[in-house]
């Protein structure tokens, strides 16, 4: 089962997803044929935010569903479960077109929200690593993470 502390990992990586494909800078060095196609074909479109997320994860080693598998062995690039990081890359991508639809500063809001929480949740990380946060408060600071999770959703959502 997955640990409350990665679920926060996973959504705040909702915020690199979107630094990435909102960046667009990439495609000017495509064929123009692929250009064109990026630029007038919706599913194109959509394939690419998808494996855009895709490959990200899996670059980090993948996502699996059991903490337990993950813990048997080292994962990297290529070494991570792909088939449930497909899972994981679906459900974010529906959450990034659903916020795509948002106003400007829902939009702001959101961003902002998943900007805090990459944020707070690397840098708690980065503490505990180095035995510089008492567990106290690192518990603190997961429950506060998963209320900034659920400030998020209730943006998504309104």
């Amino acid at each position: 089962m997955i640990t409350a502390e990665e679920s926060i990992s996973k959504i705040a990586f909702l915020f690199v997803a979107y630094a990435v494909i909102s960046g667009g800078i990439v495609a000017k060095g495509l064929s123009c044929q692929f250009q064109k196609a990026l630029e007038n074909n919706i599913y194109v479109q959509h394939l690419v935010g998808f494996l855009l997320i895709f490959v990200f994860i899996m670059l980090e080693g993948g996502w699996d569903f059991s903490t337990f598998e993950n813990e048997k062995a080292d994962r990297d690039w290529s070494s991570g479960n792909s088939l449930h990081t497909l899972v994981f890359s679906f459900f974010l991508y529906v959450i990034f077109m659903l916020s795509s639809k948002m106003r400007f500063w829902q939009s702001v809001a959101f961003l902002g929200g998943l900007l805090f929480l990459y944020i707070l949740s690397t840098q708690r990380i980065y503490w505990e690593r180095r035995a510089s946060i008492s567990e106290s408060m690192s518990n603190y600071l997961l429950r506060f993470q998963q209320s900034v999770i659920g400030i998020v959703f209730i943006i998504l959502l309104h």
